[in-house]
């Protein structure tokens, strides 16, 4: 297993979740952002194991590239756990059903922070998407074009 998919997923998800819970902890979002980190890792995983030494980093670019794929893909994990809470606190709310286990939060601040990490999401996934698009063009690969 190579190094960057030991620690990417989680160098991803770790700060973000540290942000949220410092200043007003949110009961239960470990337990939505936990399987969502798993399945991250064993992507990572797989994909090290398939294509050994294509994801070294070989320049500025290329170390930009990566960082941000792997932060966006990170914010809509943490967008997606916030997201399943809301419907869960939403549903809970609605139906006045008292379950067993964590208070989720407001639904108002399930929603910013929804929407502030689909933000953050989709600005770092436009960068590494020109980012390697430079890189390609840089390196001289030819770009597929649509007939």
């Amino acid at each position: 297993m190579t190094t960057s998919a030991r620690w990417c997923p989680r160098l991803g998800t770790d700060p973000v979740r540290a942000l949220v819970q410092r200043r007003k902890p949110l009961g239960g979002l470990d337990w939505f952002v936990m399987p969502i980190v798993l399945l991250l890792l064993i992507g990572a995983i797989v994909v090290g194991r398939i294509y050994p030494h294509q994801y070294v980093v070989r320049n500025i670019w290329s170390g930009v590239h990566f960082a941000s794929a792997y932060g966006g893909t990170a914010a809509f994990a943490v967008a997606g756990a916030v997201g399943t809470m809301y419907l869960i606190a939403n549903y809970r709310l609605r139906h006045k059903v008292s379950l067993a286990g964590p208070n989720l939060g407001s639904l108002e601040r399930l929603e910013h922070l929804t929407l502030a990490a689909v933000t953050l999401g989709f600005a770092l996934l436009t960068i590494g998407a020109i980012t390697g698009l430079v890189e390609m063009i840089k390196e001289g690969r030819s770009v597929p074009r649509r007939r």
